[in-house]
């Protein structure tokens, strides 16, 4: 995650996500020096009253034609294997055994939308009714 932004005052998202942990780390330290150290990791307690936001991107994942995994000279359109249900990222321990992943840490889920139409009753804010509304399936700023 390139940027991650720890609030504590009630903001709302800000569209731009920027680098902000002095809430949480002391001063003159960066993320990765800070949380390089295990115990470091351990002792952080993030509370209800944190509003995070992350940028998360990886390299090989693509949403840019709908869904893709993208290697150097590999290209997988993985939209022909996709059954509808939402694409879970899984960040997981490495097992001690090397058998398969060990704990998850944390997961995101992505869901693809489709284009679709509006109608005079549905999003009034797009006021023409049979308006294409845009297909935001790559947009995971």
């Amino acid at each position: 995650m390139p940027h991650f932004s720890v609030k504590k005052d009630g903001s709302s998202p800000s569209g731009i996500i920027e680098e902000n942990t002095g809430s949480i780390l002391p001063e003159h330290q960066t993320r990765k020096g800070y949380f390089g150290s295990a115990e470091r990791r351990r002792s952080m307690v993030f509370k209800p009253d944190m509003f995070i936001e992350c940028d998360f991107c990886h390299g090989w994942l693509s949403f840019e034609n709908g869904l893709s995994l993208d290697f150097p000279v590999v290209h997988f359109d993985l939209m022909r294997y996709w059954d509808g249900r939402p694409l879970w990222f899984v960040c997981c321990e490495r097992s001690k055994d090397g058998k398969g992943p060990g704990n998850s840490i944390w997961c995101v889920g992505f869901e693809i939308m489709e284009e679709r139409k509006c109608d005079s009753n549905s999003e009034p804010e797009e006021a023409e009714k049979g308006k294409t509304l845009p297909d935001i399936s790559g947009d995971v700023d």
